[in-house]
């Protein structure tokens, strides 16, 4: 189970969130908190029975006072749908729970988490400890419980991924052929640098080799690291020639400028651990794909941690497929409908919801959205295309097995291994990479950029003189001397909002007066007063010429061009299992049940179609996630363990989705 410092005290969400891809963190305010404290076999009025284990009403009634729904005041359409994604979830950790009733937790296991619990969070004290405890609605037995079940469902969980198949000698060279960004070298260089300890002395040698100075014979002159070697990066290779080497031979600092040079050229002076960098790179290298012999062990890996989640996935909804729901009080009937059928398997609507949960763009619209608005953005826009991701991924099992594709892991993993398998013969012809070019030229433009200093003075009579007075030596004594007040502004470039716009045409586009190794403006009108600019190492806007920007053009022409094939590909392999999409009929169904033209009260409750409806409602696997699979979930820090319950949602807790291959 993942934890950190704070580890929420309520283990056994943890362990259920991990476990069943549950998506209670997206829940907003304290939705995790008491849905997770419900979930705890109290006796009370049965409500819904999972396979014959019953939910009581006052634990939903628990869940539904204490998490306010995102939707309160907004419509009864989504008031209705946070009803069901809310219902949906309780069932389905009860299942969870369920599936690991078989495992073997004993005292002392759970007496050994508690304790670690106390410590992590300094609650040793009895009295801090209870009194933590009370603040969500816990005694020390309830909370004991909980624990034992979270252990349980963490052990069923090592336990389903221990009977996973080693990977294949075919799944991980077809893993490999498809996914190769994930085994690259780091982009690499050819270069030389030069180091001293004064930054004058730098930004002088940078001036000469921006005037065209031989590079390696500054070097050898002045840097106080490989000045021998002309200060090349590496070792010298045969007939001294420049070795390639990735950019972690340098300072951090100093990789980072060197990282964002968009061509072969001489970074800026960077300043790092009390010394002074100049980098000049003379070619730089993309990033190649490692040979397979060299990687193969993090290839697998890699795909065996994928192969156990998918396996978890596979597991849990068997488990929902076969279960029997009961709704015996009808005050608490839900609706979950099927959304979507493809490849022999039903989808339900709470699947969707869930998905609607999980956008957190949707939280922030919420904030300057009507509650029509937002429900015809949320049902004409976002729930379709749900519904369509979700397609694909409940397709992604059959078309792997139809296709004898070997890809694996759950069914997101599934549709990333589709797409990539579709679109594993592209190729970039040099038409289409020259045309690229010339449609994106402006991301190939190198901005203007220079080292300024801008002196302001009263009057332009002042400003006058300087400019004509000065001969060279400290620009800012100088200036301050004259009556100017300087600032000193460092490197800009032609676009910063730093310096007025006058300023930065008399810069870039004035004409300017050599004065030494630097240069001034004409004088400038401000807003502050009249200016006169000092500017060194000038270097004018440019567009990189398409040798310099081939490789890195290339590569995204070829990611761009493979995602449109494989969508294309997995696309027609969805469309041949005739998949059936009831989205329409669903929120049709649902509007004629709740109505949609008055918003449900601010209190977010919410009358649904079962209220007055006497005798019991069977369903058959009623219950489904309705969020992806996670691998582990995260928790806020808290001062208390328990407390922390109440901060899960809201201050940072997530959960971490199965990423694609």
């Amino acid at each position: 189970m993942n934890k950190k410092t704070g580890l929420n005290a309520l283990l056994i969400v943890l362990s259920l969130l991990m476990v069943g891809g549950m998506a209670l963190q997206f829940l907003p305010g304290d939705s995790a908190k008491t849905i997770t404290n419900a979930v705890r076999g109290e006796k009370g009025t049965p409500a819904i029975r999972v396979n014959g284990k019953t939910i009581t009403a006052e634990e939903l009634q628990k869940i539904q006072d204490n998490n306010p729904s995102p939707f309160a005041g907004q419509s009864k359409a989504l008031q209705d749908d946070f009803r069901t994604f809310m219902i949906s979830q309780v069932v389905r950790q009860k299942l969870m729970a369920q599936a690991a009733s078989n495992i073997n937790v004993t005292r002392e296991d759970v007496n050994a988490e508690v304790t670690k619990v106390r410590e992590d969070n300094k609650l040793t004290d009895d009295a801090a400890w209870t009194d933590a405890l009370q603040r969500v609605g816990l005694s020390d037995s309830e909370y004991r419980e909980q624990v034992k079940e979270g252990l349980a469902i963490e052990r069923k969980n090592k336990e389903i991924e221990a009977a996973v198949p080693a990977a294949t000698e075919e799944e991980m060279k077809t893993y490999y052929d498809l996914n190769p960004t994930l085994f690259q070298t780091e982009q690499r260089l050819k270069g030389r640098q030069i180091v001293v300890a004064d930054e004058d002395k730098a930004r002088e040698l940078l001036t000469q080799a921006r005037s065209g100075a031989d590079f390696a014979d500054l070097a050898k002159k002045n840097s106080t690291e490989g000045a021998e070697t002309g200060g090349a990066l590496g070792a010298l290779g045969e007939g001294g020639a420049l070795q390639a080497v990735e950019p972690v031979v340098l300072p951090e600092e100093v990789a980072a400028a060197v990282q964002a040079l968009a061509a072969p050229g001489l970074t800026d002076v960077v300043a790092s651990g009390g010394r002074f960098y100049i980098v000049k790179v003379e070619e730089l290298l993309a990033p190649e794909t490692k040979p397979y012999d060299t990687v193969k062990e993090e290839v697998k890996s890699a795909l065996e941690t994928s192969k156990k989640r998918g396996a978890v996935e596979a597991f849990l909804d068997e488990q929902v497929a076969a279960a029997k729901i009961e709704v015996v009080d009808p005050a608490w009937k839900y609706e979950d409908p099927t959304v979507a059928e493809v490849g022999g398997r039903a989808i339900p609507y709470s699947e969707v919801v869930g998905r609607v949960m999980q956008n957190q763009q949707l939280m922030m619209m919420m904030q300057s959205m009507q509650g029509d608005q937002l429900s015809e953005m949320i049902n004409g826009m976002l729930k379709p295309s749900v519904v369509e991701q979700v397609i694909q991924e409940y397709a992604a099992p059959s078309i792997v097995k139809a296709e004898n594709i070997p890809v694996v892991g759950t069914r997101q993993d599934l549709v990333s291994g589709l797409i990539a398998y579709g679109g594993r013969n592209v190729k970039v012809t040099d038409e289409e990479l020259r045309a690229a070019y010339q449609e994106r030229q402006q991301q190939f433009q190198t901005p203007a950029s220079a080292t300024v200093s801008e002196a302001t003075f009263p009057s332009r009579e002042q400003a006058l003189a300087f400019r004509q007075d000065w001969r060279g030596g400290d620009f800012t004594q100088a200036a301050t001397a004259a009556g100017g007040i300087v600032s000193e502004r460092g490197t800009v470039q032609g676009d910063t909002d730093v310096l007025e716009p006058s300023v930065l045409q008399a810069i870039f586009e004035g004409e300017l007066r050599a004065v030494g190794s630097t240069s001034l403006t004409n004088i400038v009108q401000a807003s502050d007063g009249w200016k006169v600019v000092s500017v060194s190492d000038l270097q004018q806007s440019r567009v990189l010429p398409l040798d310099e920007v081939r490789a890195g053009l290339e590569s995204s022409l070829f990611n761009e061009k493979q995602a449109a094939e494989g969508e294309k590909f997995l696309s027609s392999k969805v469309a041949a299992l005739k998949p059936v999409n009831k989205l329409d009929e669903v929120l049709a169904a649902q509007k004629a049940r709740v109505g949609v033209d008055a918003p449900a009260d601010a209190s977010g409750a919410q009358t649904t179609s079962g209220a007055a409806t006497s005798g019991a409602q069977t369903t058959s696997g009623a219950a489904s996630s309705g969020a992806a699979t996670s691998e582990a979930a995260t928790t806020s820090e808290a001062q208390a363990a328990p407390a922390a319950a109440s901060a899960a949602a809201s201050e940072g807790s997530a959960a971490t989705t199965t990423p694609a291959q």
